[in-house]
């Protein structure tokens, strides 16, 4: 499956609008604002690759027939450094219009924002 970044954005800006003691599964994610035009398969994805990446602690994650089970309550400290550069609507704008060409790494999406941001 591709890595959607728009998908990981609303992930990360989602994850951060939770009050504390809040926690997002599996079932839930789907249902909020920002990522409820994606499909539970690329959200689950979605939510697997920014774990890895160290920006979501995930508990529980267990995969079944059915999907993937999970749960999420906050970001990380990459999370919240991470979702500082792309939080801007303008910067992600421009970014998504400097990479329409085709897919590039994370890493160069946030070198891109810290040049706008700069």
């Amino acid at each position: 499956m591709k890595l959607d970044y728009d998908c990981v954005r609303n992930a990360l800006l989602t994850v951060e609008s939770l009050p504390p003691g809040c926690t997002l599964d599996d079932r839930c994610l789907h249902a909020y604002p920002l990522l409820n035009g994606y499909s539970r398969e690329q959200i689950d994805y979605t939510v697997q690759r920014i774990a890895e990446a160290g920006f979501v602690p995930v508990n529980s994650v267990i995969k079944t027939l059915s999907g993937v089970i999970y749960s999420i309550s906050d970001l990380t400290w990459d999370g919240h450094q991470h979702l500082d550069y792309i939080r801007n609507d303008s910067v992600w704008s421009e970014i998504r219009k400097r990479i329409s060409h085709g897919n590039i790494p994370f890493e160069a999406i946030i070198g891109i924002a810290k040049d706008l941001l700069g």
